[in-house]
């Protein structure tokens, strides 16, 4: 259940933008999304205590800034497919390919893809 603080203070579009903008200015400057989001919900969680919320408000304010982080790297991956290089490779493994650096490929029991980025456990 929200708190009347949360839902007043932290719901509302405006601050649903200040993280957005936040992330995406992350990741413009090159930093990777997990570090970014991670840093954001941290500000976010802390900005909620500081300013009258409780220690579950500031969570609750990290989840959602986590939430529109995971919305965020959709949008990206919906617009941004790239095509995978011309030489033949199991998907996941050729390093400089763009297609296998964009997202984790790792499967259960296979080899550890080139994803530069957080991996799936396998």
């Amino acid at each position: 259940m929200t708190s009347t603080y949360l839902a007043h203070n932290f719901t509302g579009t405006f601050t649903a933008s200040r993280a957005i903008d936040a992330i995406y200015d992350g990741l413009k400057a090159g930093r990777g999304l997990r570090e970014v989001t991670g840093e954001v919900a941290v500000q976010f969680a802390n900005d909620a205590i500081a300013t009258g919320g409780t220690f579950d408000d500031g969570i609750e304010v990290g989840k959602m800034v986590c939430a529109l982080a995971l919305d965020i790297q959709r949008d990206l991956l919906a617009r941004y497919r790239p095509a995978h290089a011309d030489y033949p490779h199991d998907a996941g493994y050729l390093f400089g390919c763009p297609a296998c650096e964009v997202r984790c490929h790792c499967a259960p029991g296979a080899d550890r893809c080139v994803f530069p980025g957080f991996h799936r456990p396998v």
